[in-house]
């Protein structure tokens, strides 16, 4: 039987689920230590549900997710955390978490570790209207917080963020509440490169970082 120690699947980022993902129930992932996707929410449960993936370390994944996509972003997350939560790439210590929104794309977003070995990118698109609303946006990102069990001993929160899509302070009220250990929110600010179109961001950054604070010590 197979046997990888690297699994890296790029299909066309558009393109639709890849059914044949349970192909990989046949293939031994037991020796697997890095895992880089790019991939739907859909086809990211199929390859859960039939994946062991116990020597993961290092799980990066790049999602397209076409409106409407949160029940099944939903689903993907919570059969990560249920069947892999032990691995390596979740259970290790991370004390610092980023999230970062695209400057150029309006609904791209990532949240990762310092080092690289979580990331999980978003790639969200609406083919009825030009750009995808603010609210599917937030859910995404409350998803991913509230889902991943890293977030429980994150110390410090950074990244850079756009005032109109994640500069909400209520985002970060919901998108917080498991950090308890969050200490430090001064890396996490709205970008300035953008005081030109938004005007001065000084106050947002003040809020959210005020809200993400305030939810860590509350917790659920």
């Amino acid at each position: 039987m197979p046997s990888l120690r690297y699994l890296v699947i790029r299909p066309h980022i558009y393109s639709p689920a890849n059914e044949s993902l349970e192909n990989f129930a046949h293939i031994s992932l037991s020796r697997l230590r890095s895992v880089t996707l790019s991939i739907t929410p859909q086809a990211l449960t199929t390859f859960l549900h039939f994946s062991t993936l116990p020597n993961v370390a290092s799980f990066q994944v790049s999602m397209n997710c076409e409106v409407p996509f949160t029940s099944a972003l939903d689903e993907a997350l919570s059969v990560f955390v249920s069947r892999h939560s032990h691995i390596p790439a979740l259970s290790r210590p991370y004390d610092s978490l980023q999230v970062h929104e695209n400057v150029i794309q309006p609904a791209d977003f990532e949240v990762k570790t310092d080092d690289n070995y979580f990331m999980i990118k978003l790639h969200i698109t609406d083919p009825t209207i030009h750009e995808p609303s603010r609210a599917h946006v937030e859910h995404a990102l409350i998803s991913i917080l509230t889902k991943v069990p890293i977030t429980h001993q994150v110390q410090k929160l950074s990244g850079l963020l756009k005032p109109k899509t994640l500069g909400r302070p209520h985002v970060w009220s919901r998108a917080c509440v498991r950090m308890s250990s969050l200490k430090d929110v001064s890396g996490l600010k709205c970008w300035s490169r953008d005081d030109y179109f938004y005007g001065d961001t000084s106050e947002v950054t003040k809020a959210i970082q005020k809200a993400a604070l305030r939810a860590g010590r509350r917790g659920f």
